[in-house]
């Protein structure tokens, strides 16, 4: 009644009469009322239940009704079969049969497609109508300059390392890319069957993907913000050329940070006496050791020919060592990382890797943290004992290649019921694996203790066997604690109250 003018009632009742008025105001005043009754109804929530299973009930009928038919259906076609193949001759029947059931999968093909589209269609509408906008984490970045950065690029780096921008057009960039990859992990297997098979289906599955891509118009609202939002993020990052976004060690944030600071860091690290600097790059060189190796292996029939194969390099490249911003620490420290796939000797290292792992067992190897917390649980610490842990700086880089080729000397009744190689030559494909050699923008370095490369040698080694573990302990102070645990590149020993307490 509130939203009816005065002056429409007045203007009944001069045009008509007050009681032609007063039946247009009863009527306002009783529809006010019903709709204040439907508001405060205590019925109301109860009758949309009965509604909702009304409808749950409704399509439970007519799915069994359905089933009902179909099962209907096969009794008959059953019974018309056998009449079929009663008066007719069997030649006959069995073209007629084989053309009605062409005809019958094409039916099924086509309705399949059809109730696909639609149930696609119904999807897309839905997802419309949801607030489905990637939403912005402040924990995820975390920026370490005085700029000023966009909120959609906040928002679409707080995503994440992981998150796969939408393509709106596959360029043969992005199928090399793919093909490349692809290939890389159908030859893991020997099986030439087994790669044929699975090369079809994923040529299958990608061809979909790109018919479903042409052929989808509309674009959702995730598309088009990741869309906006990259080119937000390329145009900041082309204003601001004195910065860079990484990726953090652990957390998996985004680190904003100057190019400047993130330079210094690495030299700092790479200024260390760990590493020297070489006059050139040795790549190539190690690359024909490594082949030569193979090819010894290989002629002496002690590996079949797809290992030669995998484990020969025809394209190797020095690795170039980059930082990882520890956010979860003050100054924001690097890790540096090293990845080795692209060194001469990377896969002859998972070869000798793997015999190690076979040979090696330890008892103070902890897998992952959640391993860690149920070993833990169980240790008790004895008197006047206290628990600490040591977290490794350079693990691999300090791991003196002598102590490692001692180690394997020591330990040759156990790896070499894993190898029929003897001895001499698998300390030969050792020593010949180190290449310890990494490379920045402007200069290569090597290792001068350690071998990064080595690092499936070296931490199989030390996961194994105590003289190495001796050897680290030397190096924290020379007494020997007992060993607790090892995991990663923290090191957790008992160690007695009175002694002090570990860093």
């Amino acid at each position: 009644m509130a939203d009816l003018q005065p002056s429409f009632f007045m203007y009944i009742s001069n045009t008509y009469d007050h009681s032609t008025a007063r039946l247009f105001k009863e009527y306002a005043s009783l529809n006010t009322k019903l709709g204040n009754a439907q508001e405060r109804s205590p019925y109301a929530n109860k009758l949309q239940r009965i509604i909702e299973r009304c409808k749950k009930s409704l399509l439970n009928v007519e799915i069994k009704h359905t089933f009902f038919k179909i099962k209907q259906l096969k009794l008959s076609i059953e019974r018309a079969k056998a009449e079929i193949t009663t008066h007719s001759p069997t030649d006959i029947a069995a073209r007629f049969f084989d053309t009605q059931d062409r005809s019958f999968n094409r039916n099924v093909s086509r309705n399949e497609r059809k109730t696909t589209s639609k149930l696609l269609r119904l999807i897309e509408r839905t997802a419309e109508q949801w607030d489905v906008m990637p939403t912005f984490n402040e924990k995820s970045i975390l920026n370490a300059t005085n700029v000023q950065i966009p909120q959609e690029t906040q928002t679409l780096l707080s995503l994440g390392p992981k998150f796969a921008l939408p393509t709106d057009v596959l360029t043969p960039r992005h199928l090399f890319h793919m093909i490349a990859d692809v290939e890389a992990i159908l030859n893991v297997t020997p099986y030439k069957a087994v790669r044929d098979y699975n090369r079809c289906r994923i040529t299958t599955a990608i061809q979909n993907h790109i018919s479903r891509a042409r052929s989808n118009q509309r674009e959702n609202p995730v598309s088009k913000f990741c869309k906006h939002a990259s080119i937000t993020t390329k145009k900041f990052l082309d204003d601001h050329k004195d910065i860079v976004i990484v990726e953090s060690d652990k957390g998996k944030r985004m680190v904003v940070m100057y190019i400047a600071d993130y330079d210094r860091k690495m030299s700092t690290l790479l200024d260390d006496s760990t590493y020297k600097v070489l006059p050139k790059d040795p790549t190539s060189k190690f690359q024909r050791q490594n082949n030569t190796l193979v090819r010894r292996l290989s002629n002496l029939e002690l590996i079949d020919h797809f290992t030669a194969s995998r484990l020969t390099s025809k394209t190797a490249t020095c690795p170039r060592i980059y930082g990882q911003p520890k956010a979860h620490k003050d100054g924001l420290p690097l890790r540096p990382v090293v990845p080795n796939i692209t060194a001469p000797t990377y896969q002859l290292s998972k070869y000798i890797a793997s015999v190690l792992s076979k040979g090696f067992k330890s008892e103070y190897n902890i897998i992952d943290s959640f391993s860690f917390v149920k070993y833990i649980t169980a240790v008790t610490l004895p008197a006047g004992y206290i628990l600490v842990s040591f977290d490794v700086v350079s693990l691999f880089t300090n791991i003196p290649k002598d102590l490692v080729i001692r180690d394997i000397i020591m330990n040759w009744d156990t790896i070499g019921k894993a190898t029929n190689i003897n001895l001499d030559l698998f300390l030969e494909m050792d020593a010949g694996e180190k290449t310890a050699k990494t490379s920045t923008k402007e200069d290569d370095y090597d290792a001068t203790i350690g071998s990064a490369p080595c690092t499936y040698v070296c931490v199989i080694n030390l996961y194994g066997r105590s003289p190495l573990l001796c050897f680290l302990i030397h190096v924290g102070g020379g007494i020997k604690w007992q060993i607790c645990a090892f995991m990663c590149y923290n090191i957790f020993q008992l160690h007695p109250a009175s002694g002090g307490s570990g860093g």
